[in-house]
């Protein structure tokens, strides 16, 4: 090889290393200056919206019961040994 195409063919590899590494790099993160809320825990006898939530998942459960499904499955099979 001519020593023309050795120099090309050497920067045209650091030129393709060098968008490698660049792109797979560490990415510095800055950060932000958003403030910080602080939980405040409620007084006594106060009901917090988590509860409330709560509460309401405890009655879906009971809405989505599945057990009258059950029954249903029994009679379908038994319509399909017909």
């Amino acid at each position: 090889m001519s020593m023309k195409k050795i120099v090309v063919v050497t920067i045209a590899l650091l030129l393709i290393a060098s968008v490698i590494l660049s792109g797979c790099g560490k990415k510095q993160t800055q950060p932000t200056n958003k403030e910080t809320v602080t939980p405040t825990a409620p007084s006594q006898g106060e009901s917090t919206e988590t509860d409330k939530d709560m509460s309401d998942l405890e009655g879906l459960d009971e809405e989505l019961d599945s057990s009258e499904l059950d029954s249903v499955d029994k009679e379908l099979e038994s319509i399909n040994d017909w």
